[in-house]
């Protein structure tokens, strides 16, 4: 009697045993993801920098349309972003240069920085292999006014009681 005891059983462990191979054989067979390239998590985010204008009617930002492509600034109207893209928004690159950053500096000014490689390797003390230029872009107008500067340049303030006025912080270069 013992033995008809442990038959069942041992019929049971086998299926039990052989439905667990099946269910392997079944994940081990499914189809498995592809991954990413390396190329797609290296490149670059195709909209970044997003700022509304200090009053609000205007939406900026940079947009990379190729693969290999540099920035575009984007303006568009915040008033109506749902119709945005059709209205053709206003578009600038700074070929051959490339748009590195932007700021507000009042409702219809944006202050830019671009740089373009110039040099393969460094020379001299803190001498980079790329030159920088800025900019000043009147939305309104749609006019692009550039200066030269020694080093990056930063927005501190917008000083809100002298609208035509900003503060901006230099880099010096270093010694050469």
């Amino acid at each position: 009697m013992g033995n008809m005891k442990e038959a069942p059983r041992k019929e049971n462990r086998c299926a039990f045993l052989l439905g667990v191979l099946v269910s392997v054989a079944e994940v081990g067979t499914a189809a498995v993801p592809t991954p990413y390239p390396l190329e797609e998590w290296a490149a670059p985010a195709a909209i970044s920098s997003v700022e509304v204008s200090p009053d609000g009617k205007h939406l900026a930002l940079f947009r990379i349309t190729a693969r290999d492509g540099d920035p575009i600034l984007e303006v568009y109207d915040a008033g109506d972003l749902a119709t945005a893209r059709e209205k053709n928004p206003f578009r600038m690159n700074a070929d051959p240069m490339e748009l590195v950053g932007f700021d507000w500096v009042t409702d219809t000014h944006i202050l830019f920085g671009a740089r373009q490689q110039v040099r393969d390797r460094i020379e001299g003390f803190n001498r980079g292999t790329y030159e920088f230029k800025f900019g000043l872009l009147n939305i309104k107008d749609k006019k692009v006014s550039t200066f030269g500067a020694p080093g990056r340049v930063d927005v501190i303030n917008v000083l809100p009681k002298q609208p035509n006025k900003v503060l901006l912080e230099v880099e010096a270069p270093g010694p050469a």
